[in-house]
């Protein structure tokens, strides 16, 4: 598996009250952090701006570009 770099966009498994939804993810954990941790630190994605309304919520630019995208299995590890 490829080593993941922050700011990669992936699509995930999120387990959810309803049962499981394959979702788009953004790896906020760095490189430093994977040489040492097996887990990847994700911020979910959506379009649903009604939701978005915590102050940890970002807002991504319209025409930011977005650096890698790649399918990872349920259950993340490195």
């Amino acid at each position: 598996m490829e080593i993941l770099k922050s700011a990669d966009v992936i699509i995930a498994d999120f387990p959810g009250v309803t049962g499981v939804k394959r979702r788009p993810a953004v790896v906020i954990s760095t490189v430093d952090y994977h040489t040492t941790v097996r887990d990847v630190i994700l911020g979910a994605v959506t379009t649903n701006l009604t939701i978005a309304t915590t102050p940890t919520d970002h807002l991504i630019a319209e025409g930011q570009q977005l650096v890698y995208v790649a399918q990872v299995p349920s259950g993340l590890f490195l």
